[in-house]
């Protein structure tokens, strides 16, 4: 049964049986319905059943939250859109248990594959073909930096950037084959690092095209707010990321399993190379969350294995 929160804050909520405005009958035509918020709320059948209403408080859904509808079901328990207008869905905890389970699982029955792939980046570094060159810088930085891959949706909506929406504005060449990067990420934290490899850096100063000189920024090159990584006139994205992935392992890594798996590493290098200290586990975490631009308390729910966390306990 889906139920509608009708009201808001300041005038309290109802809570109503509802279904969303869709045609009965495969094929047939509908009336357009914006998002989930032009349902059929039967005004008969409010729901004042104290249990079934202390039950929904519990999913402590956000009281700013427009047109929420609960389904309470395996996956999803609710959802609703901010002040933005963005959709956003509060997950069953035992679905996002199971998900990360397997997230986890994956990464090390493919960790053989993530070695390979990174010799494949170091190879294709150099490759005269540019959009696996382009990728592959991509995929070094996601690696060497911590860059999240980004997306279209949250730069015009956010401002804020992963490697593939990156401009000109975020880099400045520095000495010796060193990039600098700075821009806002994920929920606004400011993405800040220092990329030393010739081939990133050759490839950036031949696109600025201008002789590579210390200092040098993508403002003075009449570039500052062009896409960094594109392709015959076209962005590289995720997709393109994730399918040469695919085409260079042939198995389903994407590059959020990449990020997964670099948090890992990251954290059993930090855990070894601390061990001796008073409390070497948060010390990694505190190292790896540097390092992917996120808290440790985020690093901790997120991206670390559990497993391994129990055993360096």
């Amino acid at each position: 049964m889906k139920i509608k929160r009708v009201g808001t804050y300041i005038t309290g909520f109802k809570y109503y049986k509802y279904r969303s405005g869709k045609p009965d009958k495969p094929g047939k035509p509908g009336k357009p319905v914006k998002p989930d918020n032009e349902g059929i709320v039967d005004k008969e059948s409010e729901i004042t059943d104290e249990d079934t209403i202390n039950k929904i408080k519990k999913f402590k859904i956000p009281p700013s939250y427009d047109n929420v509808v609960i389904l309470n079901n395996k996956k999803i328990l609710a959802y609703g859109y901010d002040s933005k207008g963005r959709k956003q869905v509060i997950y069953n905890s035992k679905h996002i248990e199971k998900q990360n389970e397997q997230k986890y699982e994956k990464i090390q029955r493919f960790d053989k594959h993530f070695i390979k792939i990174k010799k494949q980046v170091a190879k294709d570094l150099k490759s005269p073909e540019e959009k696996n060159k382009i990728i592959a810088i991509i995929i070094t930085l996601i690696l060497s930096c911590g860059f999240r891959i980004g997306n279209i949706k949250y730069e015009k909506q956010n401002k804020s950037y992963g490697i593939t929406t990156l401009n000109y504005s975020h880099i400045k060449l520095l000495n010796d084959n060193t990039v600098s990067f700075d821009f806002i990420g994920k929920k606004g934290v400011r993405n800040q690092a220092i990329c030393k490899n010739k081939y990133i850096y050759a490839y950036l100063a031949e696109k600025l095209d201008i002789p590579a000189t210390p200092s040098t920024e993508a403002a003075e090159c009449n570039k500052y707010s062009e896409y960094i990584f594109k392709y015959n006139n076209r962005r590289i994205t995720a997709d393109d990321v994730n399918n040469y992935l695919m085409c260079k392992l042939k198995v389903n890594i994407t590059t959020k399993d990449l990020r997964t798996w670099n948090a890992n590493n990251l954290f059993n290098k930090y855990l070894h190379k601390y061990r001796n200290e008073k409390n070497p586990v948060k010390k990694a975490l505190e190292l790896t969350s540097f390092e992917l631009h996120n808290t440790s308390n985020v690093c901790k729910k997120s991206y670390i294995d559990p497993k391994r966390l129990l055993k360096a306990l």
